[in-house]
C-alpha cells in the first residue's frame, strides 16, 4: 500500500472512529507532530492521544487538499 493511500485511510478512522488498523499503519516509534506544536512518540503515546481527543471530539469529514512525500516523512495540508 502506498504513502498516501495509508493516510487516507488514517483520515478517515478519525471519520470512523475505528483506529483497530492503527498498528498496521503506524510504525512502533512513529514520531507523530501536529501543525500547531505537540508531538508524540511512540505508538503508545499516539493511540492515548487519539483516544482523549476521539472522546471530546467527532470528525464528521477530513479533506485533504495536499500531501507531500520526503522520505520517510508525509506533510498533510
Amino acid at each position: 500500500m502506498n504513502k498516501k493511500t495509508i493516510i487516507a485511510e488514517y483520515f478517515q478512522m478519525w471519520v470512523k472512529k475505528d483506529f483497530k488498523q492503527l498498528p498496521e499503519i503506524f510504525s512502533s516509534d512513529i514520531c507523530y507532530t501536529e501543525c500547531y506544536g505537540p508531538r508524540y512518540v511512540g505508538l503508545s503515546e499516539v493511540q492515548a492521544w487519539i483516544r482523549h481527543k476521539s472522546a471530546e471530539q467527532t470528525v464528521l469529514e477530513w479533506r485533504i487538499d495536499n500531501i507531500t512525500l520526503a522520505g520517510d516523512q508525509s506533510f498533510v495540508k
